[in-house]
């Protein structure tokens, strides 16, 4: 996990950063990934959240196979599509489907 990820979705959402290393954790595995990141938030005030971290090199993690969720909710769908909108590109489109009028 890259914090510029973090970065990025502050300017789109708003709202604080918070960052836990695995130093501030004193969880230090392996010394060369001390100022990784155990656990982040981007919490902004229309309750938008993403938590990440960086997974330790002993632990198996292949890109494109473990999955993750991005969920945008706001109070309008105009709100959300806005939002939406701001991000990257994604495998599904914002769309309508059974259980909401925007997933």
């Amino acid at each position: 996990m890259r914090r510029a990820a973090l970065d990025f979705y502050q300017t789109v959402f708003g709202g604080d950063i918070t960052v836990v290393t695995y130093k501030d954790a004193q969880d230090i595995q392996a010394p060369s990934e001390a100022n990784q990141v155990m656990w982040s938030q981007v919490a902004a005030r229309n309750g938008f959240r993403v938590m990440a971290y960086d997974v330790p090199s002993r632990m198996p993690w292949e890109q494109g196979k473990n999955a993750f969720l991005v969920s945008v909710r706001g109070d309008s769908a105009k709100e959300i599509i806005e939002l939406w909108e701001k991000l990257p590109p994604v495998t599904s489109p914002l769309s309508h489907r059974p259980l909401s009028h925007r997933l």
